[in-house]
């Protein structure tokens, strides 16, 4: 499993978290999971205005 961090704007508000999974495609439709049964926090953030939403996601890599 990898860490991912999702990132998601649109309309002034944002959703941030990070997920562990196998691929980038099964962390986003995680973090969709969690956001349609209220487990992710969403800010509203005032700056983006975005009409569609926007994703971005990276993957975390533990450097020892």
């Amino acid at each position: 499993m990898t860490a991912y961090r999702i990132k998601a704007y649109m309309g002034g508000l944002q959703v941030n978290q990070v997920v562990e999974a196998t691929d980038c495609k099964e962390a986003i439709l995680k973090v969709s999971d969690n956001v349609e049964k209220g487990k992710v926090e969403i800010i509203n953030d005032g700056f983006t205005g975005n009409k569609q939403v926007h994703i971005t996601y990276e993957e975390i890599v533990d450097v020892k």
